[in-house]
């Protein structure tokens, strides 16, 4: 049995595969629900009707080639693929991030290395300064203690699957900054998928 963090849209943000209770501080342990074997992050659960959908990865949208022009070098022309291979890379990359965060909106998402900064140093001392997560906490009605749990729960899975969706992109720049020809450029197939999608 998988246990999966759902936000309140219906989002998989993190799947585990052990139960997280006496493994897990309780607030943290809380925010799991135990789920079917073929859910992963990114799949969105209906509450209403109890069905999953799958994530579905957008389909890739290839950087256009430059036009060959007299003026044009076999040398321009490679590398004018390479900068257009790589906005492509960087594109892929910055759709499969964002999927990560969808229902946040622009200028909350500025606040989460402060709200984790603050988590953190709450962690490590009960009376450090959390003037953000006080707050939040206060308007939310829940305990510090229980945000603080949310909060690092919510930062350790965004750095698993951004590191991985990073990685990712990492590996197709290698790709590409190993390419000698033009026909290398045009093989790498650009695709960066959520990590645990099918």
């Amino acid at each position: 049995m998988k246990y999966a963090r759902i936000d309140e849209t219906g989002l998989v943000l993190e799947v585990i595969a052990w139960n997280p209770e006496g493994r897990y501080h309780p607030a943290v342990a809380a925010l799991f629900e135990a789920v079917p074997d073929v859910v992963a992050p990114g799949w969105n659960s209906n509450r209403e009707t109890g069905e999953w959908t799958p994530y579905v990865e957008p389909e890739p949208v290839p950087a256009p080639e430059p036009e060959p022009t007299p003026e044009s070098t076999p040398e321009e022309l490679f590398a004018q693929a390479k900068a257009a291979k790589l906005s492509e890379i960087n594109a892929a990359c910055q759709r499969a991030l964002e999927s990560l965060t969808p229902t946040y909106p622009e200028r909350e998402l500025t606040t989460f290395d402060k709200q984790e900064s603050e988590a953190r140093a709450y962690l490590a001392d009960a009376t450090a300064p959390t003037p953000l997560l006080s707050a939040l906490a206060a308007a939310r009605g829940i305990e510090l203690a229980d945000l603080v749990g949310r909060v690092i729960a919510k930062a350790d899975a965004f750095a698993a699957a951004s590191g991985a969706i990073i990685g990712q992109r990492q590996a197709l720049e290698d790709r590409l900054d190993a390419a000698q020809t033009l026909e290398d450029v045009r093989s790498i197939v650009v695709s960066i998928s959520m990590p645990g999608a099918a």
